[in-house]
C-alpha cells in the first residue's frame, strides 16, 4: 500500500484512555508527558476531540521512558475497553457476529482513527487480520502499531465474551521488550520483522457471535469512578463524556447519569442548576458536536448515525439536526464534500 505524508491523519484522543492510571502507577504525569510533545495540559480529558495521530505516537514513546513502561502500548490495551472506541465501539455491540463487528471497522474505521486501515485475508489454511498504516509518521512506531494489534484481539475477546486466542501474531519490527512477555499477552507465538502486522487466527474465529449482555452499552463502575476523579471540579466535562458514551445505548436520560454518579436525579439538578447548566441542551450540544463530526467525516449510514446518538428514529435525528442547522443531515455533509 502507497503511504501519504503524515500531515492530517487524525485519531480520537480517546484512544489514549486510561494513558494516566498507567502513567501515574509509573510515577509520572501525563500534563508532562504532553508538554513533552509540546501538547497542551489536559488534552486528554476530552476524548470524542481529535488530535494528530503522530501526537499519539510520541506520547507512548515518552510514556515508554517512564519505569515499568518499557512497552506501553501493549500495557495500555491491556486496560482499555471498548469505551476506547467512542460511536465506534457502539456500533461494534450491535452486530451479531465478529465477521459482521470487522465489517463495521472496515467500514467506519475513520470515526476513531484516519491513520489506519484493517483487513481479511487468507493466510494458508488459517485467517489474517491484517493492520496497515496510511502514512509515514516519521518516528518510530512500535508502540502505536502494538497498542493497536494488542487492542484487536482484546476487543474480540471483549465482544465475543470468550478468551479467543490467535495461533500466531506477526509484527513487523524488532521486539521491544523480552518476548516471553508478548506471548503472555497475545496466548500465543508472537513473530517479529515479519513482512507485516497481523494477528493469524482458525479460520471459524469470525464466525463467533458477539455476546450480548444486559450491560451492553453501559459504562463500568470503575471508569465512571475514574472520570469523577478526573473532573472532580468540572461538573460540565463529567456529563458531556457521561452524556457520549451513553448516547448508543440510550441510557442519556438525567436519572440513569445521576445514578453512573452515585447520585439522587434531584440531587444532580441541583448542581447543574447551580452552574447554569441545562441538561436538556448539554444533550443536545453533544448530539450536535457529535453529528457534524461524523457526517463530515465519514459516510455512515444516516439511520445508522441517528441510532449511535440515541434517537429511536431516524425523522427524530433530521427534525433535530434541521432546527439546529436549517438543513437536512445529508444536505450538510453534501456541503462538507464540496
Amino acid at each position: 500500500m502507497r503511504k501519504e505524508p503524515a500531515q492530517g491523519y487524525q485519531v480520537r484522543r480517546g484512544a489514549l484512555t486510561d494513558l494516566a492510571t498507567l502513567v501515574e502507577k509509573a510515577g509520572g504525569s501525563v500534563d508532562s508527558l504532553l508538554q513533552h510533545c509540546g501538547l497542551a495540559a489536559g488534552q486528554l480529558e476530552h476524548p470524542e476531540e481529535r488530535m494528530p495521530v503522530a501526537d499519539l505516537i510520541c506520547v507512548l514513546n515518552a510514556a515508554a521512558r517512564l519505569p515499568g513502561l518499557q512497552q506501553s502500548g501493549l500495557q495500555l490495551a491491556q486496560i482499555q475497553g471498548l469505551e476506547v472506541l467512542g460511536v465506534l465501539g457502539q456500533l461494534l455491540q450491535r452486530s451479531a457476529t465478529l465477521q459482521q463487528a470487522f465489517a463495521q471497522v472496515r467500514r467506519y474505521m475513520a470515526l476513531h482513527n484516519q491513520g489506519e486501515q484493517w483487513r481479511l485475508a487468507e493466510a494458508g489454511e488459517y485467517l489474517a487480520i491484517r493492520r496497515f498504516e496510511q502514512a509515514c509518521f516519521g518516528q518510530d512506531g512500535r508502540q502505536y502499531r502494538e497498542l493497536a494489534l494488542g487492542n484487536c484481539l482484546r476487543l474480540m475477546q471483549i465482544l465475543a465474551g470468550s478468551p479467543v486466542r490467535p495461533q500466531r501474531v506477526e509484527f513487523s519490527h524488532r521486539p521491544l521488550a523480552d518476548i516471553a512477555g508478548y506471548r503472555r499477552f497475545f496466548g500465543c507465538e508472537v513473530r517479529f520483522d515479519c513482512e507485516q502486522d497481523q494477528l493469524v487466527f482458525s479460520p471459524g474465529i469470525m464466525s463467533l457471535p458477539v455476546a450480548m449482555q444486559e450491560d451492553t452499552g453501559q459504562i463500568s463502575s470503575v471508569y465512571v469512578q475514574q472520570l469523577c476523579q478526573r473532573y472532580q471540579n468540572d461538573l460540565r466535562s463529567q456529563m458531556v463524556t457521561l452524556i457520549m458514551q451513553t448516547l448508543g445505548a440510550q441510557q442519556h436520560s438525567l436519572q440513569h447519569i445521576a445514578g453512573l454518579m452515585g447520585l439522587h436525579p434531584r440531587t444532580l439538578q441541583r448542581r447543574l442548576e447551580s452552574e447554569g447548566i441545562v441538561f436538556r441542551k448539554l444533550v443536545a450540544e453533544v448530539r450536535n458536536n457529535l453529528a457534524c463530526w461524523h457526517l463530515a467525516s465519514s459516510d455512515m449510514d444516516i439511520t445508522l448515525l441517528a441510532a449511535a446518538l440515541g434517537y429511536t428514529d431516524v425523522s427524530g435525528f433530521s427534525r433535530a439536526f434541521r432546527h439546529w442547522h436549517g438543513c437536512s443531515p445529508r444536505q450538510w455533509r453534501q456541503s462538507c464534500s464540496v
